[in-house]
């Protein structure tokens, strides 16, 4: 729900705003909201762009304003700090490497708990007949 609040907050930013800031034609591929709500990874394309690396500079020189716009129309007393990712578009690349640096992050915070289910017995190869 947060999740999708946020990219039409995003989206109405980006009609009414994005030209200020000659950041035209960007698409939200995908929005990663943590569980406690503290950050959201947002992809982003740029379309029909002759350079979508000078673009992605301008969006992030203009995410305080971004912020502060999702601040003022978020009715939550949490809201997410926007980290930008440059997409390829959906199921691009980057956006796959990021969700398993944060699975690896997880289960490094985590410690043992994940090692694998209690009592299970170890499998022997061995003894294993096809």
């Amino acid at each position: 729900m947060v999740q999708k609040q946020l990219q039409r907050l995003l989206g109405e930013y980006f009609v009414k705003y994005g030209k200020d800031f000659d950041i035209n034609f960007v698409s939200i591929d995908d929005i990663v909201i943590s569980r406690d709500l503290g950050t959201a990874k947002v992809w982003v394309s740029f379309l029909s762009n002759a350079n979508p690396d000078k673009t992605f500079q301008r969006l992030k020189k203009s995410s305080r304003a971004i912020q502060s716009y999702i601040y003022k129309h978020m009715p939550l007393r949490r809201v997410p700090n926007i980290k930008w990712i440059k997409g390829d578009g959906p199921g691009g690349q980057n956006r796959i490497e990021a969700l398993l640096d944060d699975i690896k992050s997880d289960s490094e915070h985590s410690g043992s708990e994940t090692d694998g289910p209690e009592g299970s017995e170890d499998f022997d190869s061995s003894s294993h007949q096809a």
